[in-house]
């Protein structure tokens, strides 16, 4: 992706998303829903439902290391700063780290989400990181974190519901990143919240809810053979808990903060998806059932 490319999707993911844009969404949410199997959709009509609620939070400061970058950014007055990487060499303590500017993940390092810590640097400043860069200084606007609407957050699913229409094993020689992957219903007991989320390391994903102290209980697991499955069920089980959506503490969750649903709303049994999946007559590649899967 050119420069051009770079900001253009940096400016996306600030934006507000236009009423245009979210007609497109629901009018792809309507051809997706037409084609898939009943029941990975629920009775109601997502597209009419009110937005998601959010619990509660207070927002957390960034860690000590970056506390006089954080001052830098509340001091400032513009609408939009251009930070060059000398300066955030001088206020961070230590330097900005390796993985900031070298690697694959080093974009991830520059984002607007507040479970990240240095991003509360910024973010709690009142400042957004844009994406975009000027002679390796770096961009940033004044404005506040863009809540997500509910057609963002289905949007982000329909790549994955869309392998309910073939079976997964013919595409999965074309998936670099496929393996083993669980999938997991969590309550977050403190909030009264489910999550559903996806792992292929689960005592590790575990291990990252309960950071800060936040107490949890597994409600359910379950070890699926394909990471492209997986990320399907999760889908589906989204689907079915939309009516019930209620966001996360975007600064204490490890991520995923839109993917928790009231503990007012159902709780899905993924046993029992994964069997509705595995048992809808679609061809296989091999022998293979389209879904393979087992319990955990």
């Amino acid at each position: 992706m050119g420069d051009s490319g770079k900001q253009t999707q940096g400016r996306g993911r600030l934006s507000e998303w236009s009423l245009q844009r979210q007609a497109e969404v629901w009018e792809a949410v309507r051809a997706v829903r037409a084609v898939m199997p009943k029941w990975a959709w629920p009775e109601v009509d997502l597209e009419t439902l009110p937005p998601p609620g959010a619990i509660e939070h207070d927002p957390v400061g960034p860690l000590p290391k970056f506390q006089r970058l954080h001052q830098w950014f509340t001091e400032q007055r513009d609408e939009q700063l251009e930070v060059p990487k000398e300066l955030f060499n001088e206020l961070i303590d230590g330097g900005l780290p390796s993985g900031a500017t070298i690697g694959k993940c080093s974009a991830e390092w520059w984002t607007n989400n507040p479970s990240k810590r240095q991003c509360r640097a910024w973010v709690n400043a009142g400042y957004l990181f844009t994406g975009e860069c000027r002679a390796g200084a770096r961009i940033f606007v004044r404005r506040p974190r863009p809540v997500q609407t509910r057609a963002q957050i289905v949007s982000q699913r329909l790549y994955w519901l869309r392998h309910l229409q073939v079976c997964p094993t013919s595409t999965h020689d074309r998936e670099p990143h496929d393996r083993p992957t669980s999938v997991y219903i969590i309550h977050l007991n403190d909030i009264g919240l489910y999550k559903v989320g996806v792992s292929a390391t689960l005592d590790r994903r575990m291990h990252d809810h309960a950071a800060g102290g936040r107490r949890h209980t597994i409600v359910q697991t379950l070890a699926l053979q394909h990471r492209s499955c997986a990320y399907a069920l999760e889908a589906v089980v989204l689907n079915l808990t939309e009516q019930w959506r209620t966001f996360d503490d975007p600064w204490r969750c490890p991520g995923g903060y839109s993917e928790t649903w009231s503990d007012d709303g159902l709780v899905p049994d993924l046993q029992q998806l994964a069997e509705l999946m595995n048992g809808d007559p679609r061809p296989a590649r091999s022998g293979w059932p389209c879904y393979e899967f087992t319990g955990g």
